[in-house]
């Protein structure tokens, strides 16, 4: 389902491969969950699958890697329950370990809303306190931010994110839908037409979630997105 970044709730990425990947969880901020990625795209080379992230580049361990790595395949498939309890491993071996902290945050809120939104903000801040330049952490805390409406600290996340990661598209996407949401159309268009450029998949998203209703029939939408 493509309801729209968090357009009543919550977006894709790959845990290892430092890179947004393009499934439903995408920019999907409402039905569906955001990118989760354990490690940060600077270090994406270091790893190229979930389960072959080079240790001691930010993974203590190989074991602590590979159970990261299976955490995030549980959390890709909507197993909550199984992804945290696998972070929980994750950070038993490691304290340090912030990319568990991370999706475990991020499985969280994704299981249970903005009921629990101060937790699972709780737990991406600790990511982001053991490596401040984690840029998935940024990520996912602003689609928190965004499932709670809270603009203007979610826009300071996704710039966050983009500085780390300027490559970054579905930040830049998700900056787009807030602007197309609150009906700030040049900004809204803006953003999108960076997103597009870094990721040409982003017209068909942007094709299907109801971010963009108001400017169907805008001309400068329609010419982004055919």
């Amino acid at each position: 389902m493509k309801k729209g970044w968090m357009a009543g709730a919550l977006l894709p990425i790959v845990l290892f491969a430092g890179c947004q990947n393009k499934t439903d969880h995408r920019a999907n901020v409402s039905s569906s969950k955001p990118p989760v990625s354990t490690q940060s795209s600077a270090t994406a080379s270091a790893a190229s699958s979930a389960t072959s992230a080079v240790p001691g580049t930010y993974f203590s361990t190989q074991e602590v890697a590979d159970i990261c790595g299976k955490a995030q395949t549980a959390y890709m498939a909507n197993q909550y329950d199984t992804a945290m309890n696998l972070a929980n491993q994750a950070i038993a071996s490691d304290s340090q370990c912030f990319q568990a902290y991370n999706i475990k945050g991020a499985a969280y809120y994704f299981q249970n809303g903005n009921t629990v939104a101060d937790k699972a903000l709780a737990l991406i801040n600790q990511s982001l306190a053991i490596n401040p330049n984690y840029d998935y952490g940024y990520f996912n805390r602003a689609l928190i931010y965004k499932g709670l409406k809270q603009y203007t600290q979610s826009i300071a996340d996704f710039q966050k994110n983009i500085a780390i990661t300027p490559t970054a598209a579905w930040a830049y996407y998700g900056i787009a839908t807030i602007y197309a949401d609150t009906k700030q159309t040049d900004p809204a268009l803006s953003y999108l037409q960076k997103a597009i450029n870094l990721d040409n998949s982003i017209k068909q998203t942007a094709k299907e979630q109801n971010h963009w209703d108001n400017l169907r029939s805008n001309a400068a939408f329609q010419a982004l997105v055919n």
